[in-house]
């Protein structure tokens, strides 16, 4: 892979909410390495390495320092600053960073590799990267305001380089859940789950365990034999979340009247990302 020279905005989260503050006093039209020392109480040396340098690439403020005041007025106002978050990830980060790791549920140290694989940076800026990065994340997707299009339920790397089917899935769990087809969405994920017991038991030469006559049992039957499988040795959780996620995908598929919430799918979030890289550990596919 490619290392490139250019770098992102890597301003400590804690400046950076003590600059809001400032703003929301009074928005300056010109900021000099004077007055960042003075409001964060930091060295000039450091303000401008860390504060004025990267205001600078992200367009609050021109190589000068003068202030754009239509961005400022969106960086100090609570209700704009989720708009401002959002615009300021499109315009600088790049799409392949954004389709990987779209909101706050994102793995964090997948996110310094990542950072790390593409910067000429060490460990400590690319984390400083990331977690900037994931403070505008979070200030964005956890306003109601935000659309959900622009969100997915799994990030897309959990299955990169496993099976070509496996990858579809999850690109139509993801496709339904942004387009909020939750039903569908929670059809597709009873069959990833599936598919990955499956693979599990494939690699293991023991596929026999979950066949009758030669066909493959019921899923309700598949969970019940993986559950008393203790040399898989599954974690609480993902025990907890397979009948889970049956009666979830059971229910958008057969039950006539039902209709899935988004709630329903986010509240097993965590534990269904989980019980997919333990499943995958499993199958030899990460």
């Amino acid at each position: 892979m490619t290392k490139v020279s250019k770098t992102y905005p890597n301003i400590p989260v804690k400046q950076w909410k003590k600059l809001r503050e400032q703003f929301q006093k009074s928005i300056p039209g010109t900021i000099t390495l004077e007055y960042l020392a003075k409001n964060l109480k930091l060295k000039e040396e450091s303000a401008k390495n860390s504060v004025f340098i990267p205001l600078s690439q992200i367009g609050l403020i021109d190589k000068k320092g003068k202030t754009n005041q239509e961005l400022a007025n969106k960086f100090r106002d609570n209700k704009l600053y989720p708009k401002f978050c959002d615009e300021l990830i499109k315009k600088v980060y790049p799409q392949e960073l954004l389709d990987n790791f779209p909101d706050k549920t994102s793995d964090k140290e997948e996110l310094i590799s990542w950072f790390k694989s593409k910067l000429i940076i060490g460990d400590k800026g690319a984390k400083r990267i990331a977690t900037f990065y994931s403070h505008l994340i979070e200030s964005n997707s956890s306003n109601s305001g935000v659309d959900v299009k622009n969100r997915v339920l799994i990030i897309p790397s959990i299955v990169k380089d496993t099976r070509g089917y496996i990858v579809n899935i999850l690109y139509q769990i993801n496709g339904c859940y942004k387009n909020g087809y939750y039903d569908a969405c929670a059809v597709m994920v009873r069959r990833l789950i599936e598919t990955l017991i499956i693979e599990v038991y494939e690699h293991q030469n023991i596929e026999d365990k979950i066949k009758k006559n030669d066909d493959f049992i019921t899923f309700g039957d598949m969970i019940s034999v993986i559950l008393s499988e203790s040399k898989f040795n599954l974690s609480r959780n993902v025990k907890k979340a397979l009948p889970k996620i049956k009666d979830l995908g059971d229910k958008a598929a057969h039950t006539r009247r039902y209709k899935t919430h988004p709630d329903r799918i986010e509240e097993i979030q965590s534990d269904l990302i989980l019980t997919i890289q333990e499943l995958l550990y499993l199958a030899k596919l990460n």
